[in-house]
């Protein structure tokens, strides 16, 4: 067993030295690869980047190729065109030298004739002298006069058609000194039937007359429509008074004196709508006894009460009345409640809607809920009219800032700078009896939402002798909106 391990040693220990000798040579080898190695990459490195250069030089030349063929390409078409451009203005300059010629040639002959014509002898001119009448121009007429027949010269602002003259005339505010008042005709013809009115001016302005959009002809009619026939939308122009006034009924002393003295006014006044505040059946009941009173219609309607002491007249028919009241907790008195009367005249195709109310007195609070209520209700109709005792005057608050403001205070758009006080214990006997202690202020008032209706004039009414109160009596016209 020993001397068969030890062979094996042996063996194992030759094949060790081999493997030492195999190690040795392969050291050997790797040293020398180590130095080769450098050498081999530069060199393959140079060789392709020759290669990318060689390349780049070949592209470039190409290039260069190119652009020297384009350029004798060009050169080439400049030198044509150079040369027909040489032979276009030879061919100017001997059309230039031609007409030269031409034009020495004429001035030649044109000597010419000159000299010729100078030679010759002069002949005598008779000159034979004629008397031309004088003639007298006289500018053609312009403005009012340039006019010649009544419906244009009437319907123009400015002018007014005489008659007897037949001459339109130039108005001085609608009237003159040249013409008589009969035969004098202003914004409309006279005796022109209503058909014959062509202009729209002329048409309102007659009060026989009035528009018909339907047709687009002016046709007999009044304020309520047109005579014969129908009409959807009827214009008619007028102006028209409204007055607002308290009575102040609940004061039961003297009412056969104090109805008097209102009902004077009233006459006197001769308005279109009258809106009534305190209004107690005392008042209603003597007012149903005038004769001038069968001019109105009443809101009452034959009932001899005045809802909320609100009343209306009217000398249009009234299409609708309209109580409005809403009683808020704690409200026991009526004159605490929000509350108003509105009425739609009978007035064609405009829906006008005229309403009169009364505020409390005592809170502010209760005044704002009766202007909350009644311009709410109001606040889809486009014209109204709204009047009455607000029981406050302009710039108090919070009342004040409760007027819609597309609605215009008449007194302050009339008349901006006067106080227009309406109780005014100073000047009003009755007033500083029924309080001492208050001072004056605008409480009657009328407001406008229109743009229809044109306010023009605005005064205040009364005497201590019929109210506490004074009134407004107004005037509006309808003329200049149509047109």
């Amino acid at each position: 067993v020993n001397k068969k391990q030890m062979e094996a040693l042996k063996e194992k220990g030759k094949a060790l030295k081999q493997k030492q000798a195999m190690l040795t040579r392969l050291e050997y080898c790797l040293e020398q690869d180590n130095v080769k190695a450098p050498h081999h990459a530069a060199s393959t490195k140079l060789t392709k980047e020759s290669a990318a250069l060689q390349k780049k030089l070949n592209t470039q030349q190409a290039a260069i190729n190119k652009k020297t063929a384009e350029l004798a390409k060009k050169d080439k078409e400049m030198k044509a065109r150079e040369a027909k451009l040489n032979a276009a203005l030879a061919k100017l300059r001997k059309q230039e030298v031609e007409l030269q010629t031409k034009m020495n040639k004429a001035n030649a002959v044109a000597a010419a004739n000159a000299a010729a014509a100078a030679a010759k002898p002069k002949e005598k001119v008779k000159v034979q002298y004629v008397k031309v009448p004088q003639v007298v121009y006289k500018p053609a007429p312009t403005g009012c006069e340039a006019l010649t027949d009544c419906g244009t010269c009437a319907a123009t602002s400015e002018c007014g058609w005489c008659s007897t003259s037949g001459k339109c005339l130039t108005a001085a505010n609608g009237t003159t000194s040249k013409c008589t008042a009969d035969a004098w005709n202003f914004n409309f013809c006279k005796k022109d039937p209503c058909a014959k009115h062509v202009h729209c001016r002329s048409c309102m302005a007659d009060p026989r007359c009035g528009l018909c959009s339907d047709t687009g002809t002016c046709t007999e009619g009044s304020l309520t429509g047109p005579s014969k026939g129908q009409c959807n939308q009827w214009n008619y122009a007028t102006d028209m008074r409204f007055m607002s006034y308290n009575v102040y009924g609940r004061d039961v002393r003297n009412v056969t004196g104090r109805a008097s003295w209102l009902f004077r006014m009233i006459r006197q006044a001769d308005p279109d709508f009258v809106a009534l505040q305190e209004v107690e059946d005392w008042f209603i009941e003597l007012l149903s006894k005038q004769k001038w009173a069968l001019a109105y219609h009443m809101s009452d309607f034959g009932s001899g009460h005045a809802p909320g002491g609100l009343l209306f007249l009217s000398k249009v028919p009234l299409e609708s009345v309209s109580y409005y009241e809403k009683t808020d907790p704690g409200q026991v008195e009526v004159d605490q409640r929000a509350r108003f009367l509105a009425v739609r005249p009978k007035m064609g195709s405009r829906n006008l809607v005229l309403a009169t109310t009364t505020l409390d007195w005592r809170t502010s609070d209760n005044r704002v809920a009766g202007l909350d209520y009644m311009f709410g209700v109001l606040n889809e109709t486009q014209d109204v009219v709204a009047m009455g005792d607000f029981n406050f005057d302009a710039g108090t608050e919070p009342e004040s800032s409760r007027v819609p403001k597309n609605y215009q205070d008449l007194w302050t758009r009339l008349h901006p700078t006067l106080k227009g006080y309406t109780w005014d214990p100073d000047n009003n006997s009755y007033a500083r009896e029924s309080d001492p202690t208050s001072r004056p202020s605008r409480i009657d008032r009328m407001f406008v939402k229109s743009g229809f209706w044109q306010p023009s004039k605005v005064d205040k009414i009364g005497c201590p002798e019929a109210s506490p109160h004074y009134g407004l009596l107004a005037e509006f016209s309808m003329f200049g909106a149509y047109c």
